[in-house]
Order: structure tokens, then sequence, then C-alpha cells
């Protein structure tokens, strides 16, 4: 029996041997599977946390580029960009922005020759720079490409500041005039701003985080505060395994030779650029190493290793989310500081197809734009109870702008105390969503001032063609009034000599003569006071704006002997979108131009001036013409025309000051005007809205 028993239980202990080697052999491929799978994971991990912070450092450097730009942005719709204007007026204005951001404010010309217009730098005297010097053309060629080829802003390569003799690099924003980038605007600092931003940002331990413009150039890196590499190019390899990628994982080693990962992305501002984030390979690498460790001590539960591996993964995870979400409020965070001193109200809208829209942000200095308190403004979504009756709608704004791309309009805003403030809005469609929808970036600018300077300007041209008239005037006046004495006297004669049926037609003569030369009064009163600030463009009969400037420079006209045609078509001719008496003074000051010119002509030689319009359908545009036979605008003179001070005439006939008050009065009523040379003559050509595209023009909030 003892020999049975002891026989069941070596069979016994076989069975248990072989049940657990079947069990025991399974359960070690599945825990040696499970800590392959384990230090892939804890790899992936690292590499995601890495690229997390590298995500909210590139949201840093952009919303630094970003405050650049905007501040770029809000002088590029400033007067002083003008044809013709100051140069010396837009570096005073410039001068506070630069300083507010630790460099200065450079404006450049148009293309081909792009030159250096203004820059706040500059003493007085001094040359400006040549953009062609050695380092600049190359730095400046993608943005300057993005700027004039695209419309839209760039972030230039680091280069040599001929003007203060460092590094620095530039951000610059179009200068739109009408459909047409004309002028560009840069903000210039030097590369130690980004420095000290990237020394405040918290890096792996052991690794650091570094920033290298298009040619890979180091502009600032965490273990560097005193900015010794900047300008030194980044590792070959890095050069060579970044080329074509947004994005990626690298691995390599650092200048010591220590093998690092790198995770990089390009900012997209200055998409040619390069924000990474390294770490030392061996300390990722460890945190595998550890988990390994403990799934072999934990071996004997499989089910408990597993549980561990999936508890450890969400960790992971959800510290991974956290320090994106850190990171990326940390950049909202510093992007609200530095738009906190702009002046100008900075916004961004996720918006429907049918216009109806959410606003993601808002920042600048709203007080200072806007005229009320912060919490105010901040209560209202679309300002609609703080706009003047007749604005458009935010929602009609915002679907023109779907349409359009970009676009810019004026409106007026209630102030606290009751009064009212000029607004300029501009919009611009950021991303585009399969709908229709998108994103819409844009800013508001207080311009209050500038329409003020603007109606000042229009005023003294209104007075002086009125002075240069003054003789022409006197005699459109004194006709109806030698009719009137005439008739007096032949009524009184008729009266003496009883023949009161005779005195009946002359006094009938006198009240029609009195009726006009009231009338020709009330035209000059009307002329000389303007249109209202806040008066919106009307249909206006072109016919009705012609023969109110004729009633002001018809007379002269016809003491120069200077024969006039008018080609309008059935009356009343086209009507236009536009304010009467502006339209009046801009015809006037072109009538009187063309008669000064024909001046010139010998005695004997025809004089003739024409008047033409005519609607073109697709466009829904009025082209209207002035041209004469006077021989043409000299070709130096032609290309600044609308510039102020140039003029043909002599100092004591005029100030050059007329057709650039022109330029501003038509492009206020949503118009445009131009110049050129014929074969007899000069033509200026006025483009207006015919009056039924009044939707397209009215003024617009955010």
């Amino acid at each position: 029996m003892m020999q049975a028993a002891a026989s069941r239980l070596l069979r016994s202990r076989r069975f248990l041997l072989a049940v657990a080697l079947g069990a025991v052999l399974p359960l070690a491929l599945l825990a040696g599977f499970a800590i392959r799978e384990a230090g892939r994971s804890d790899h992936a991990a690292d590499e995601s946390r890495l690229r997390a912070t590298v995500r909210g450092l590139v949201a840093v450097v952009d919303a630094q580029l970003g405050a650049y730009v905007a501040a770029a942005r809000a002088l590029s719709h400033g007067p002083m960009l003008d044809e013709g204007a100051d140069p010396a007026q837009f570096e005073a204005n410039a001068r506070p922005v630069g300083r507010e951001f630790g460099g200065w404010v450079v404006a450049l010309g148009p293309p081909p020759e792009l030159r250096m217009l203004a820059n706040t730098l500059r003493q007085p005297g001094q040359e400006l720079p040549d953009l062609r010097q050695a380092g600049m053309r190359e730095a400046l060629a993608l943005p300057l490409g993005r700027v004039f080829g695209q419309g839209r802003p760039g972030v230039s390569d680091l280069f040599l500041g001929p003007l203060v003799g460092r590094p620095v690099i530039w951000s610059l924003a179009p200068v739109r005039r009408g459909e047409s980038v004309t002028r560009a605007v840069a903000l210039g600092v030097e590369p130690a701003a980004l420095r000290d931003l990237l020394m405040r940002q918290e890096t792996p331990e052991g690794g650091h985080a570094v920033v290298a413009d298009g040619r890979l150039r180091i502009l600032a890196h965490s273990l560097d505060p005193a900015g010794l590499r900047l300008g030194l190019p980044m590792p070959d390899w890095v050069t060579r395994a970044a080329e074509g990628r947004p994005h990626g994982i690298l691995r390599g080693p650092d200048g010591a030779g220590q093998e690092m990962v790198y995770a990089f992305e390009r900012p997209g501002l200055a998409p040619g650029w390069i924000v990474a984030v390294a770490a030392p390979a061996a300390a990722l690498g460890a945190s595998a190493r550890e988990a390994m460790a403990w799934l072999l001590a934990g071996g004997a539960s499989l089910l408990l290793g597993l549980g561990i591996i999936g508890w450890a993964g969400w960790r992971q995870a959800l510290l991974a989310a956290r320090q994106e979400a850190e990171a990326l409020r940390a950049g909202r965070g510093e992007i609200e500081r530095l738009h906190a001193g702009l002046p100008a109200l900075i916004f961004l809208r996720s918006v429907e197809p049918d216009g109806r829209s959410t606003l993601l942000y808002r920042g600048g200095d709203i007080e200072a734009v806007m005229g009320w308190p912060r919490e105010v403004v901040a209560r209202s979504a679309e300002f609609a109870e703080f706009a003047a009756p007749g604005a458009m709608p935010l929602r009609d704004f915002l679907c023109l702008i779907l349409r359009a791309g970009s676009l810019a309009g004026e409106w007026r805003m209630r102030q606290p105390d009751g009064s009212w403030r000029w607004m300029r809005t501009h919009g611009q469609v950021l991303s585009r969503r399969p709908d229709g929808g998108g994103e819409i970036v844009g800013y508001v600018l207080n311009v209050q001032a500038e329409r003020e300077a603007a109606a000042r300007a229009a005023a003294s041209g209104r007075l002086a063609a009125l002075g240069e008239m003054a003789a022409g005037l006197a005699h459109e006046l004194k006709q109806p009034l030698a009719i009137i004495t005439l008739a007096a006297q032949n009524a009184d004669n008729a009266l003496r000599n009883g023949r009161p049926e005779g005195a009946a037609g002359r006094l009938g003569r006198i009240a029609a003569q009195a009726r006009r030369a009231g009338e020709m009064i009330e035209h000059l009163r009307r002329f000389a006071r303007g249109a209202a600030e806040d008066a919106a463009p009307q249909p206006v009969p072109l016919q009705q704006a012609v023969e109110g400037a004729l009633a002001l420079v018809g007379g002269a006209l016809r003491e120069a002997e200077v024969s006039l045609d008018l080609a309008l078509g059935p009356p009343p001719g086209p009507v236009v979108l536009a304010q009467l008496v502006p339209l009046e003074q801009v015809l006037v000051n072109l009538l009187a131009n063309a008669r000064d010119a024909l001046a010139a002509l010998p005695p004997q030689a025809p004089r003739r001036v024409c008047i033409a319009a005519r609607t073109d359908e697709p466009s829904g545009q009025v082209r209207i013409t002035v041209t004469d036979n006077a021989g043409g605008i000299p070709q130096a003179v032609l290309e600044r025309i609308f510039e102020p001070f140039v003029t043909t005439k002599d100092v004591e006939k005029g100030t050059g000051l007329g057709l650039s008050i022109c330029h501003g009065l038509v492009g206020g009523m949503g118009g445009t005007i131009t110049a050129r040379n014929e074969a007899d003559g000069a033509v200026f050509t006025i483009l207006l809205p015919a009056a039924p595209a009044v939707a397209a023009a009215e003024p617009a909030r955010t």
C-alpha cells in the first residue's frame, strides 16, 4: 500500500509539474512580450512628452513673432505710408512702437527696387542702408517673397544690422493699398528677446532647447544665457535629417558628443526656422529599463503586471496631456501679455458659412482703442449696442470676408460721454473649412484723429479752390446782378411812361435772376461747408455733381476760352455711390488744373476738356474720365502726381495738395483715381461703385 501511495504521489507530482510547466511557459512568453511592449510604450511616452514640450515652445515663439507682426500690421494702415508721405513723420510715429519691443521699425519700398524708405534708428541726415548688402538679400529673400508675392507676413533669417552693427531679425507685414501690396513694414529686434524667452521655459533634465533660423544658424539656446552661440551653425547631421520635414524626432550627438534625442517643429510665422527640444538618450532609456525590472519582479502574476502596464500607460498619457495643456496655457498667457500694449484690438473668430461666429480670442489695449473699460467690452460679443445706426451687421461683414479673403471697413462707435469715435476694422481669412466656414483674424484701430485730419485737409482744399476761383465766381454773380439792375431801371421807366404791362415782365425777370443768384450763393455755402463727417455714401446722379462743379468753375473755363464736352449718357447720367460735395470738389480740382495747363498753349490753339462716364457692368463700377489737350504731364511728375506738394505750377499758383486731397476723397468714397498721358494730353480716371452696390460699401465692425 505504501508503494501504491508513493506511486500515486509521484504520478500526482509529475502531473502537477507538467501542469506547472504547461502554464508557466506560456506565461513566461506572454511576460516577455509584455516586457518588450512596455519598453516600446515607455519610449513612445518619453518621445510624446518631448513632442508636447516642443509644441508648447513653438506656441510661445509664434506668440512672440505674432506680436511683432501685429505691431507692424497696426502701423501698415496709417496714411504716412501712402504715396508721397513724409518718411520723417512715419519714423516719428513708429519710434514708440519700436521701443515698446526693444527694437526699431523700417519701411521698405515696392519691388523690384525694394529700397529702404524709413528707419526709426536713422539720425537726421543719415543715409538709409542698401538692402543689397551682403547677408541682407539672402536673409530677406523668403519673407519678402511672402509679403509681396502672397500678401502674407514673414520673418527674416539672421543678418548683421547695418545701423546697429549687431545680428538682428525682422518681422515684416504687407502694406495694402487697394488690391495690391505697395510697401512692407518691418519690426527689427535683436535675438536676445528670443533667448530671454527660451530661458524662461522648462526643458527636460539634462537637456536643452534651441531656436535656429532658416539657414539653421542658432538664434537662441537655453544653455547659452550670454548669447555666445548666436549665429553658429547647427550640427550637419541635424541639417540633413530635418531637411524638408515640418516636424519629427531625431537621434544623434550634441556638440559634446553625448547621444541626444531631439523633437523639432517649425513655427507657423517662420516656416523655415526650427524649434527643437533635446533630452539625453540614456535618460529616456532608463525609464524603459525600470519598467522591465518591475515586470520581471512581478512576473508571477501576469494579470497584475498587465494591470500595472495599463495604469502606467494611462498615467503617462494623462501627464503628457497635462504638460501639453500647460504649455498651451503658458503660450496663450505670453500672447496676451505681449498684445496688451498694442494700440489695436486683435480678434480671432470661428465663422460659419452664414456669418454666425464664435469669439475665440480678443486682445490688445482695448480701453485705449475702444474708449470703454475692458470689462464692458468683454460683455459684448459683436458691439451691436455701440455701433451707429446704419452700420453693417457683423454677420454680413464676416460673410464678405469669407468671400473676398480680406476686407476693411470703417464705422462709428458710441463713447461713454455720448460722443462718437471712428473705428477701422480689418479682417482676413486665416483658415477655411470644407463647409465654407473658417477662422478669421483681424484687428480694430481708432482712426478718429486720422479722419479729423483728412476732414481738415479736405476743408482747406475746398476753401483754397474757392479762393483760386474768386474772380470767376464774382463774374458769375455779377451777370445776374447786372440783369437785375437793368431790368429794374427799365421797369421804372415803363411805370413813369404809363406802360405798366412792360414793368410786369421786367419784374418777373428780376425775380428769376434773383433766384439764380440765390441758388449760386447757396451752392457756394454748401460747397464751403462740405459733407457731414458721419455721412454714408449715397446714390448721387453724376449729372448733378458735374453741374455743381461747373457752377463754381464754369465761368473760369469760359474766360480762359476752354470748350467743355460732356459725354455722360442720357440724363441724369450714371448714378454713383458717393457724397455729392466731395465728388464736386474732385471735379472742380481736375477742371481747374486742366484750365491752368491749357493756359500754356499758344494763343490760337484750341483748348478742350471732356468729361465722360460709363458703367462697367461686370465690375459694377462707374468709370469717369476727365481729359484735356494740354500735352500731358511730365513723366517724372506723373509717377508721383498724387503725393503731397508735387505740382507743375509755380509756387505762387499752387501748393501741390489738390490732387493728394482728391486721392483721399475718392478713396474715402470707396473708389480709386489714376492718371496717365494720351496723345493729346492728360487723362484722369475715377472709378466709383455704382449705386446698386451699396451693400458692399457700408461700414463694418467686429
